[in-house]
């Protein structure tokens, strides 16, 4: 990896010319297409696609295979492949020690030079805001998809994932299960011991589903204290298996509020996608066979 250069004159002819002929060629590059970039990178919210814009620009300067942006949560963007020779510099925005991510250029099999390296570093500045922005618009969408009392998925995205995975799983013809659980009694925990404890309960609820499912299943808040959980390339039998423990352990878990002990139950119900079912079929029958479960008694894991 390449560290940051100092772009400083040097006494010796050959490093000097190559800072002032950077310098010229950034300026010109300034003058004629700079503000065009800043323009064209503002029309997009979409971090891939402004790599895209921004490397397709870059390589009238400097040629490269690739380019990458890793955010500092950690999750990483890419145009083009990675190469051995790479060069790293950390994104801020100008003027703040504000850090958005790390920049990565990619090329075999000759490493940036000195030239290269100053047209990155002038150019990767009009970068900085445009991805800023298409980060924090990413985060207000997450946030709008999550319910803020459990962190799940709330329930205005159900819809559009159950559509994706059902068209998913017909395309691949894999299985896909849907689960309707409901929290059993859950009026009669508000009732006694008060909201702040029935809270408590769905958020306990919640992240036992999670620990119980994997990371390719997605877990809903319906509403109230009703949570639906689909699960992708999963058939009848091992849908299953997962609800009776996901049932288990949260009839085994350890709920107190004040210095009460909380018995907490919950009932599931089970349907697995058919030929014939529409995504509003596919959550009614899953929902009628909770239903079945909370006749039969609660607690307890019914199939349709």
């Amino acid at each position: 990896m390449q560290g940051i250069p100092a772009l400083v004159p040097t006494s010796a002819g050959a490093d000097t010319y190559r800072v002032s002929t950077a310098s010229r060629t950034v300026e010109k590059y300034s003058q004629e297409n700079l503000l065009k970039l800043t323009q064209s990178l503002q029309t997009t919210l979409d971090i891939d696609r402004l790599l895209l814009m921004f490397s397709n620009e870059l390589s009238r300067l400097v040629p490269h295979d690739g380019l990458s942006f890793t955010c500092t949560e950690g999750i990483k963007h890419q145009a083009g492949r990675e190469a051995d020779k790479h060069y790293v510099m950390t994104l801020k925005v100008p003027g703040k020690s504000e850090i958005i991510g790390v920049l990565r250029f990619d090329r075999d099999p000759t490493p940036f030079n000195l030239l290269e390296l100053e047209n990155i570093h002038r150019l990767s500045s009009n970068l900085a805001y445009p991805i800023r922005n298409a980060l924090m618009y990413e985060k207000a969408l997450l946030n709008a998809a999550k319910d803020p009392l459990t962190g799940v998925n709330n329930r205005s995205m159900m819809e559009s994932t159950i559509q994706r995975e059902i068209d998913l799983a017909r395309r691949h013809g894999t299985p896909l299960t849907l689960l309707c659980a409901d929290v059993d009694f859950f009026k009669r925990v508000n009732d006694r011991f008060g909201h702040s404890a029935g809270d408590k309960i769905l958020r306990s609820v919640a992240n036992s589903i999670s620990r119980c499912i994997r990371s390719s299943d997605v877990i809903f808040r319906y509403g109230g204290e009703e949570f639906v959980i689909l699960l992708p390339n999963t058939d009848a039998s091992g849908s299953q298996l997962l609800a009776e423990r996901i049932r288990t352990s949260i009839a085994n878990s350890e709920n107190r509020h004040l210095d009460y002990h909380i018995n907490v139950t919950i009932s599931i119900g089970v349907h697995t996608l058919s030929i014939e079912d529409s995504p509003g079929n596919l959550f009614n029958k899953a929902d009628q066979a909770l239903y079945q479960a909370k006749r039969s008694g609660r607690n307890r894991v019914c199939i349709l």
